[in-house]
């Protein structure tokens, strides 16, 4: 029987789609996780790799996961393209937060754009009849990954260290007193919420919490740290701290806690008191107007340090007072220094600086520094 010559033809036109989507599979995909069982809140990393058969210079790969569900929270990690052996690898990392528990199964897709040799180079060279590259995308499902994931009770999950330092525990009425916390480790410390302290009768601020963290295989590791000034009158006590967690290495729940400070306070008038050097009568106006000005110098001291609260830290490595004033750069922290170094003597330092903030002036500090 004589072939039709046009049997040729045709099985080339049928054949032609598959040839040409069997020259877009050259890669594969693979999935790894760093553990396989973990507990609510306990972070663990995932690995996606997608390994093509030659540099693939024509292939985009558009990879980028659901951020959070009911289910999980995801941090990308890192993104990394090599050329190994003549073959392009591309890996990309996340880090994974579990919020329920159960069987957590992490099912992704991604999208490869590819392109033709033609068409790069008629979008290079610029022909008149080029206006993008032409391309064809395809979503493909990814490797899936299950773990599971225990219940636990807390919030937080990780391995975490609390401490709680207080710069004084015997001043004057009025005096502000640094309370430094630190909370250090990893875990989940990005969603940590603030620290509070309960002290009644006392005025106290802070500047917030100031987080130093880098994303890491089981989480977010680094520290937390916040700084408050209290200001009282009369004697006070710095609670104790509690902060309940899962630890991932001793596998159970933990339950961190500082140590309360008691604080004496020396009342104002006892601080203004002098010995008589005259008759009573010449003594009582004196006493009662140098208590009082004690008492003013030292509120302004305590309003100013409020408001221009700063991260004071109370190690034994940190910078005395002189330096700090020589090394500071910003107005309002300068003025916050002057105020602790002593407020009656640089008040006329102090009100012409913050004239100026408030003037919405520039403010340089190095003409004040020569003056000290």
């Amino acid at each position: 029987m004589k072939r039709s010559p046009g049997s040729g033809v045709l099985w080339a036109l049928l054949l032609l789609p598959l040839l040409s989507w069997a020259a877009e599979t050259a890669y594969t995909w693979s999935a790894a996780s760093t553990k396989k069982s973990v507990a609510q809140h306990e972070a663990f990393a995932v690995e996606y790799t997608c390994r093509f058969d030659t540099e693939a210079y024509a292939y985009i790969i558009a990879f980028d996961p659901a951020q959070e569900t009911e289910a999980y929270r995801i941090e990308p990690q890192s993104t990394d393209e090599q050329i190994v052996d003549g073959r392009r690898v591309n890996r990309y990392r996340f880090t994974v937060f579990p919020k329920k528990a159960g069987r957590l199964t992490l099912s992704f897709s991604a999208i490869m754009e590819h392109t033709t040799k033609a068409s790069i180079e008629n979008a290079v060279i610029g022909r008149d009849n080029v206006e993008k590259l032409d391309y064809t995308s395809r979503t493909v499902s990814l490797p899936s990954l299950s773990v599971e994931v225990k219940p636990q009770e807390t919030a937080y999950a990780g391995h975490l260290e609390l401490t709680l330092a207080v710069d004084s525990e015997k001043v004057d009425a009025f005096t502000p007193v640094q309370v430094a916390v630190r909370l250090e480790g990893y875990g989940n410390l990005d969603v940590m919420a603030p620290f509070a302290l309960e002290i009644p009768n006392a005025s106290q601020f802070t500047d917030g919490e100031q987080k130093q963290l880098r994303l890491g295989d089981n989480g977010y590791e680094g520290s937390i740290s916040q700084q408050f000034a209290i200001v009282a009158e009369h004697n006070f006590t710095v609670p104790a701290l509690q902060l309940s967690y899962y630890d991932t290495e001793r596998k159970r729940t933990v339950t961190l806690s500082t140590q309360a400070h008691a604080v004496t306070v020396k009342p104002a008038a006892a601080a203004g008191e002098h010995k008589a050097t005259s008759s009573p009568t010449a003594e009582v106006p004196a006493q009662w107007s140098a208590s009082w000005l004690h008492l003013l110098l030292a509120l302004i001291a305590g309003i100013v340090i409020g408001r221009f609260l700063l991260p004071v830290r109370v190690e034994s490595e940190a910078l005395s007072l002189p330096e700090k004033l020589q090394r500071c750069r910003d107005p309002k922290r300068f003025v916050a220094y002057l105020a602790m170094a002593d407020a009656e003597k640089y008040r006329t330092m102090i009100d012409a600086i913050e004239a100026k903030m408030k003037a919405g002036e520039k403010v340089d500090l190095s003409s004040y520094k020569r003056q000290l």
